[in-house]
Parts: C-alpha cells; sequence; structure tokens
C-alpha cells in the first residue's frame, strides 16, 4: 500500500533556502544540483562563488555560466502548490502594468505564463470515461465504455471544472443524489474551480498542439445526497 507524502514532508525539495519560501524560476547549480529561486540566487552570486547550500565553488569568474533553468522541477512546485502559480501570475500581470511607466528595469525571470496555444477563443477538449490501470479493472469497465463514449469539446479557456463535471451528469443522466463525479488529469484529480486554462498552465501542456486529454470517473455517493452548484453554460461548452 502506498503512502501519502504530506506536503510538508516536501518542503526541503520545494522551497529556496536563501528565502525560506517555495521556488519561484527553479534556477539549478551545475555543480552541486542545488536549486533556488533565480533572484535570490543572482542576488546570493553578486557577493560569493559558492553554493549557499553546501559551500561547493561555483566558479571564480564567471557563476552566473554555471547555472541552468530547471522548468521541471519548477512545474512540480507549481502542480503541488498551485496556489503558488496563481499569486505569482497575479504579481506578474501588476507589475507589467507598472512596467509600463519605467525604464531600463529587470523583467522577472518567466515560466512562460504567455506561450501557450490558448489565445485562441476556444479550446478542444477530449472527456473520456476512465477505465482505471489494472487489467481487470479495464476488462470491467469495458461494456460501461458504451454507456459512456468519449465526447469532444470546443469550450472557453476560462471554463472551470465544475462546469465539466455538470456536462458529464447532464449529458449522461446521472443522479447527482446517487454517483459523484470526478475529473482527472493522469492520475491526479482537478479541483472545482481549476479553469482549462489554468489546468494547461499547471501540467506545462502549453508546449502541446493538440486537444486537452481529461479523465472522468462516476461512482455511488457514499455521503448521501450531494449538493452541486452552478449550472451548466451553453455558451462555454459545445459537444
Amino acid at each position: 500500500m502506498q503512502r501519502l507524502l504530506k506536503l510538508q514532508e516536501l518542503n526541503p525539495y520545494l522551497t529556496c533556502m536563501l528565502c525560506s519560501g517555495y521556488l519561484i524560476d527553479a534556477t539549478t547549480l551545475v555543480e552541486c544540483s542545488h536549486s533556488f529561486c533565480r533572484s535570490c540566487l543572482l542576488k546570493y552570486l553578486e557577493s560569493s562563488y559558492n553554493c549557499p547550500k553546501c559551500t561547493t565553488e561555483i566558479h571564480k569568474t564567471k557563476p552566473l555560466e554555471y547555472t541552468r533553468s530547471d522548468p521541471v522541477l519548477q512545474e512540480i512546485v507549481y502542480k503541488l502548490v498551485p496556489e503558488l502559480y496563481f499569486e505569482e501570475e497575479k504579481r506578474r500581470e501588476k507589475w507589467q502594468k507598472i512596467d509600463k511607466n519605467i525604464e531600463n528595469s529587470d523583467k522577472p525571470g518567466s515560466f512562460e505564463f504567455t506561450k501557450d496555444m490558448f489565445n485562441e477563443s476556444r479550446i478542444l477538449v477530449t472527456l473520456k470515461y476512465f477505465r482505471g490501470t489494472s487489467r481487470i479493472e479495464r476488462i470491467k469497465t469495458e461494456s460501461v465504455l458504451q454507456m459512456f463514449p468519449t465526447r469532444y469539446l470546443c469550450c472557453k479557456p476560462n471554463m472551470p471544472v465544475k462546469v465539466l463535471k455538470k456536462f458529464v451528469q447532464y449529458k449522461f443522466d446521472i443522479s447527482s443524489e446517487t454517483f459523484q463525479i470526478d475529473l482527472w488529469r493522469g492520475d491526479e484529480t482537478l479541483m472545482d474551480n481549476l479553469t482549462l486554462k489554468q489546468i494547461v498552465q499547471i501540467y506545462g501542456l502549453y508546449r502541446e498542439r493538440k486537444p486537452l486529454e481529461l479523465h472522468f470517473s462516476v461512482y455511488p455517493n457514499s455521503n448521501g445526497s450531494k449538493e452541486t452548484d452552478g449550472t451548466q453554460n451553453d455558451e462555454n461548452v459545445a459537444s
């Protein structure tokens, strides 16, 4: 049985020892593979040529050339702490408004907040029934797949997960009092308030030029009657 880890147990691998906060624009030293916030590390290297954590010498004359941006680590941080991503996005948007009136200023490092394929007005989504991971689970769901065929949707980027769940409920006539619906990306359930654009940004899918693939699961509601909020928005979803 797998043991679930608490976020606190992972914090040593997700935080910058220079500012004691979660990593922003994660940057890793080539010599020792220790990672820090880019802005923290650049400021530190103005007065030192050694790793802040293990004191390994980076380079006596050109330490910056021995640092590397670490987008994979940064994506892990944002996936585990999604609210950090949203806060950073708001901070950068605010900074960009101020920066219009500032000359010769250093812009904060970029995590490709704007490099995605969702500058367009719609996002293509494939919504499939979750079949499970084991062979037995997959065999059991063969008949169920006939009840829940794959849906191909054209959605607005700001559409939240809860609207997609409502779509599944109404499309397949699922009683919210008897069953519960979850949406998945890979093996992770998605929070109701996440939008499609945020899902793409958090999971680093802006590099992919293809529809966003999501899965849904339907199972008995063990809590009895389950209230649902929001209504299906025909402007947001078109099948």
